[in-house]
């Protein structure tokens, strides 16, 4: 599977690079950390990718798609997630406190012990998605 990914800083000009880069360095290394505002472009394509263990607090991923990613345990705070798709999706454990969901997609979703306080759902779908013992927001 190839992918264009860009991983880039708020005052950098993106690059392209290979998905081997990105996906090596989250399973090879589980400790890589996005700094907040560092973002992978808007749209990118992370169809069943494994980014378990990751931190991507405060990333910038509106409009990506992680059909049946592997997103367990990922840390997913204050990112911006606004129309993700994440139709079977394995998101068990993940933190997504403060994240911006709106519109998002989570059908068919593991979302088991996520959580999803202060979280911004609206418009967001979670049909058929398994929320047990999930924290939703209020």
């Amino acid at each position: 599977m190839k992918l264009c990914i860009h991983v880039i800083e708020r005052t950098s000009t993106p690059t392209c690079q290979s998905d081997e880069v990105l996906h090596t360095i989250a399973i090879r290394m589980p400790s890589f950390r996005f700094r907040r505002g560092h973002r992978i472009a808007p749209g990118a394509d992370l169809h069943g990718v494994d980014l378990s263990n990751t931190d991507l607090a405060g990333a910038k991923l509106s409009n990506a798609n992680f059909e049946f990613a592997n997103l367990r345990n990922v840390d997913f705070s204050y990112a911006d997630l606004r129309f993700a798709n994440f139709q079977g999706a394995d998101l068990r454990e993940a933190n997504l406190w403060r994240a911006d969901l709106r519109g998002a997609v989570f059908v068919d979703t593991l979302l088991g012990k996520a959580i999803l306080t202060e979280a911004d759902t609206t418009d967001a779908n979670f049909a058929g998605a398994d929320l047990s013992g999930a924290r939703l927001p209020e």
